[in-house]
Order: C-alpha cells, then structure tokens, then sequence
C-alpha cells in the first residue's frame, strides 16, 4: 500500500502579542455567543452553523432559500422596546482584531435583520474587565438594514474593517433587531472574524501509511515538514499509546479503525497556537474485493460516479470542510430527482457468494450539497446483514465511532468524513450494507459513499509441539487459521502471517478456508 499525502491548513488556539504580521481567520477558535440561545424560529437551532464554512448563494426575495443554513434569533419574546441583538464569539485569549465578515441570513415579514441599518456596529470584550465596546472601524459594503436598492436580498455579505488592529478577548456584531413587536430579530448565515498574527503559525504537513492492513500493521507516519516555529508533537493512535516525535512508526496489533490524532503547538505572545488533523487507519482482513457492490439506486443521474465499484477503489479522499468541496468523481451517490418525498430508506453495502463472518465496517461519506448527501435523522443510520439461510435483512447490533452526526458535525458541514462500525459480536451474513433515510429535500434526498470496507477477523488456534510453558527457537508450532476468502481463491501469506514469522509449511500445497499453516 502507498503513503498518503496530506496538507493542511491550520487552526489557532489563542494570542497576545503586538507585533502583527499574518491576517488568520479565527472563527473556529472561539466559543460562539448570542443574546438569544434557545431561538424558536424555522432557522438553525444550532448556533455552530455560523461557521459551518457554508456560503449560501445571494437570493433576492423575502424568506427565499434553506432557513437551516441560518442562525436566527426569534423567539417571540422581545419586546417592542428592544434595542439589543448580537452574535459574535468569546475566547479564552486576547487577540489583535482587524475585520468582521458577516454574511446575513434570511429575511421575514417580522424580521430578520438589524434596523436602523446605521447602529449596526462592531463590538469588543475587554480581556481584563470582560466589559464590552464599540470598536472603531467601518463597514463596506455599507449595511442597508432590510433593503438593498429598495429589494429584500438574503445571505448578502458585508465587510468590517477595524480602523486598528485592537486586542480583545470577544468579538460581536451588535445593534437593534429589525421587525415588529415581539417578533423582532436578526439572522446570520455565516460569521467570520480575523486577527493579526505574528511569526509562523503551526501548519501540519503530513504523510501516512500504509492506511490499511491486516494485524499487525505497521504505520510510518512523518510530519517532519509542518510549519511553525518551534513545534511540539503530540500524537495519540487510538489504542491507548501515545508519541511525542515528529516522525513515528507504530504497530497497530488489534482490528477494528483508529482515527489517529496529531496536534502541533507553538508558543506565540504567551498563548498557544495548534492545530489538530486525523488520520484514520483500518485494520482487518478486508471482504470488499470478494463481494458485488449493490446500491438501491443503480442509475444514478447526479455528478458522482456513476460506477458503483467507485467505493472500493481503495482511494480515500481528505477531509474538507464545506458544501459541494472535493472531486465528485471520487464518490457514488444516489441522486436520481425521483424520491418521493415520503421516502424513508436507502442503502449501499455488498452481496457475496459465500457467508462470511463481519465484525467491522468502515464508511466514508462523500459530498455534501444543499440537497442531499448525507442520512437523515443521523440516528436511522444502521448496518443491515443478509441472512444467508432466508435472504432476509435485519438490523446487526454495533457501534458506531464517531457516532454518525448526519448533516452537521459540530455545526460544519464535512465532506468524505470517516465512520467505522464494529459489531457487537461477529455476525455471519452473505450480505452486508448501510442502511438509512436519505438526507436532503423532496425528489433530492439522497446519500453519498466516497468508499465502503467489510472486515473479518481471523480466529487462532495453537497447539503446542511440546508440553513447555516457552516456546524456542526451531520449535513447531501449529496455528489454524480461519481465513475469510471464497472457496478456491488465494491470500498472499503476507496477508496473515505475523511480521518476522517465516513459514516452513502450507498444508495442502495452498491456502483455503480451514488450511493449517505451520512456522
């Protein structure tokens, strides 16, 4: 298997300082705030999806576009009398501000923007006294409050700019909500807010592999070439180990998917910048070559792949965040424009000639659009198997890890995102899928699969050549496998025998299922 490339940008954790160089977005740093934390309105009740990374196209028109791309702060209890609304972010460092990106969200008949349009301002939290502000600056385009040009335009973006660089521990928009009565309210679509940053922020650059195998698996990773100026490395592998060099190998014993954690630090002004990225590593004796991709929708006509056996072309893309990001090419989904609205299942997963045993199920998702890709509510998503005496399918038991999130993960959208699900206990099916409601609207619900894996776990048995509590060096020892392969086909020994283990004898001249094999 080959090493996987990977490069990313990168995520800072808090600074204070006054030597200013880079401008860094920090949306993802702080922790989102808002006058109104339990909105009841037809937007997002999810706060996090002001920075979701999703833009939604400008639409001219009132309530015209995806309400669930929005934060809106209706709750049919402010006042006539109100003059308060904001959204902003709080941090637990002080940094150097320089701009605000605000795209606004949704107008209403009752509200959904800030008026009158010239109080809309940007303030600041004050790192010592917590005591908030207006921060000098301005706005370009200006905010034209409820009309642009005398239209209603939703998801319209504007730019703050600070007049100076000013250093605080919370940022926000603020001003008077815009409708009527107790229906007054502001919406945003996305929020976005830079600072200055000095020196070289930490970056990962990193290569992997192989990522996949059966046990033991040894995995080099190198991230050797990150940027920053003087790095720590803290990987974690998943399996309760731990390493602090830049480059590591490491030998995953057991199967099942390890999603491998690295963070990268450096000090900057007295506070820390990281950033942090996964990789994920499989290890099992792999089923999907051996089996028939199926699908629900054979035909599918949207921009994916139309090639079913796309997932399980061993090509994982990275991890993005965002709607619509990626190669379409690299992905099998199930839009065809004729689900009914009322449709509740759809499902991608393999047949195979022979039962096997599964315990592990490893999916990557692919794309995400505006209209479907994903399973929805996230908790209809399961693993089906296929009952090799009736052909019927039912529900097996398992976990999955991460648990499955749906549309959102941590209020992003995360496109080619990864999920293994590992059986309560193996569970022996001539057929194995995933099963779910299609995510998404009317005729475009649909799900996505960027690559699908279907693992076994050979069981062992050893009989001792001699009545020792030690085994040495020329002893033989007798281990049967059960392989996992279709009847009449072969396995490569590298495939099965233990790393420096050499092999003296195959029975049979060959490997097949129940074979003995002596070293």
């Amino acid at each position: 298997m080959g090493r996987i490339s990977l490069v990313f940008a990168f995520l800072v954790a808090g600074f204070v300082g006054t030597a200013f160089a880079a401008e860094v977005q920090l949306s993802a740093s702080g922790t989102p705030i808002a006058l109104v934390t339990a909105p009841t309105g037809g937007g997002n009740r999810d706060i996090e999806v002001i920075r979701d990374g999703v833009k939604p196209a400008t639409d001219i028109g009132e309530n015209v576009g995806a309400s669930s791309q929005q934060y809106d702060t209706y709750d049919g209890a402010n006042p006539a009398s109100q003059t308060e609304d904001w959204i902003g972010y709080h941090f637990d460092c002080a940094y150097p501000f320089s701009r605000v990106v605000f795209q606004e969200g949704k107008h209403f008949g009752n509200g959904g923007w800030f008026d009158p349009p010239d109080l809309l301002i940007v303030m600041v939290e004050d790192p010592t006294t917590a005591e908030w502000t207006e921060a000098p600056g301005s706005w370009d385009p200006e905010y034209p409050g409820k009309f642009t040009n005398g239209q209603i335009v939703e998801f319209e973006t504007f730019t703050w700019t600070a007049d100076a660089p000013v250093t605080a521990a919370g940022i926000r928009i603020y001003g008077t909500p815009g409708g009527g009565g107790n229906s007054a309210f502001i919406s945003c679509g996305e929020l976005e807010v830079y600072a200055e940053i000095p020196g070289t922020p930490p970056e990962i650059v990193a290569t992997y592999g192989p990522p996949g195998g059966p046990p033991p698996l040894e995995v080099a990773f190198d991230a050797s070439g990150s940027t920053g100026d003087a790095l720590t490395f803290n990987w974690d592998f998943a399996d309760g180990t731990t390493a602090t060099e830049s480059n590591p190998t490491h030998t995953f014993d057991t199967t099942g998917s390890y999603r491998v954690t690295l963070t990268i630090s450096t000090i900057v002004g007295g506070c820390t910048l990281n950033d942090t990225r996964s990789f994920d590593v499989s290890v099992g004796f792999g089923l999907s070559t051996l089996g028939r991709p199926i699908t629900l929708i054979t035909a599918p006509t949207g921009g994916g792949s139309k090639d079913v056996n796309v997932i399980r072309d061993g090509i994982k893309p990275d991890v993005q965040i965002g709607e619509n990001i990626g190669d379409s090419q690299q992905q099998f989904d199930t839009y065809d424009g004729a689900n009914a609205a009322s449709q509740t299942e759809d499902w991608i997963g393999y047949e195979f000639d022979t039962p096997y045993e599964f315990q592990t199920l490893v999916f990557q998702e692919g794309k995400q659009f505006n209209n479907g890709g994903w399973f929805q509510p996230p908790e209809s998503l399961i693993v089906q198997i296929k009952n090799p005496a009736t052909g019927e399918w039912a529900e097996a038991p398992g976990v999955w890890d991460p648990p499955y999130p749906g549309r959102l993960t941590n209020g992003q959208v995360v496109v080619f995102e990864t999920f293994a699900w590992t059986s309560d206990a193996p569970v022996t099916a001539t057929g194995i899928r995933i099963y779910g409601t299609p995510g998404g609207g009317g005729a475009d619900a649909f799900v996505s699969c960027a690559e699908l894996e279907v693992f076994t776990a050979p069981t062992a048995t050893v009989t001792r050549s001699a009545d020792k509590a030690v085994f040495e060096l020329g002893d033989t020892v007798l281990i049967t496998l059960d392989i996992a392969i279709k009847p009449g086909d072969t396995i490569s020994l590298d495939e099965i025998v233990p790393v420096g283990v050499t092999v003296t004898e195959i029975s049979d001249g060959g490997v097949q299922t129940g074979d003995s094999i002596h070293w």
